[in-house]
């Protein structure tokens, strides 16, 4: 299976368009194409069925909440690829703000910022929150994919190097990052193995010496995390529309 992320712009831009704004959460064993709304927000899903291996909402604070979705997309008891959804849910008066980690062999980096919502009053020599798209190499964690589900059901990833596009935003009230991570074997890369990785080309100051059909995998993997960039700030901005 291939998942072309270039070509699901259409469909993930269709699915951004009917953005539900009830604070709603998917089921565990829940299968879903298309999007997955975790509270407010409707979140962008690569072609085809997710299963959602966790699903779950702790207290962070100020009378406000936090979830923590993990979606799965698998070939049998194989992963292809996973997302991870967290978000607030519901308005805090507190200042969520992310905090810049230092990103190392990031293929692609950008800041941005997004609008406030809701905000009766801004917090007195406080920029607009800091948010941050980066797409880098690292390995998966079984707490990453929902622990339980992988354990009970015998699911197989991979422990060599996926991709991982990350999107970390916030507002005056909220908060949300979203990780999908792709095994780029599925799209017909040879595996990255975690051991081997510093010598290997697919570090970022050697990127320039892969060969013709992984620099085309890593350019298409790049456009696709610029482009949900800008679904997902628009998706974030418009949850209190």
């Amino acid at each position: 299976m291939r998942h072309y992320p270039l070509l699901l712009l259409t469909v993930i831009l269709a699915a951004c368009s009917q953005v539900n704004h009830q604070q709603s959460m998917p089921t565990q064993g829940e299968q879903l194409e298309g999007a997955v709304t975790v509270g407010s927000n409707t979140i962008p899903l690569p072609e085809g069925t997710w299963v959602c291996s966790e699903s779950k909402v702790t207290p962070a604070g100020h009378e406000s909440s936090k979830a923590d979705v993990k979606l799965l997309q698998l070939d049998g008891d194989k992963l292809l690829a996973a997302v991870r959804v967290e978000t607030t849910l519901g308005y805090d008066r507190k200042q969520y703000r992310t905090k810049p980690e230092e990103i190392k062999h990031d293929f692609y980096a950008s800041e941005f910022f997004t609008g406030r919502i809701n905000q009766k009053k801004k917090p007195r020599g406080e920029p607009r929150p800091l948010s941050l798209a980066y797409l880098l190499l690292r390995p998966l964690k079984g707490s990453e994919l929902g622990q339980s589900f992988i354990e009970t059901n015998d699911i197989d990833f991979t422990t060599d190097l996926v991709f991982k596009a990350v999107y970390d935003l916030a507002q005056y009230g909220g908060s949300l990052k979203v990780t999908y991570s792709f095994d780029p074997t599925v799209d017909g890369v040879d595996a990255i193995k975690t051991a081997t990785f510093k010598l290997s080309n697919w570090r970022k100051d050697r990127k320039h010496l892969l060969n013709a059909d992984q620099k085309a995998y890593l350019k298409e993997m790049i456009e696709w995390t610029e482009a949900t960039k800008e679904t997902l700030k628009n998706t974030f901005e418009g949850r209190a529309a």
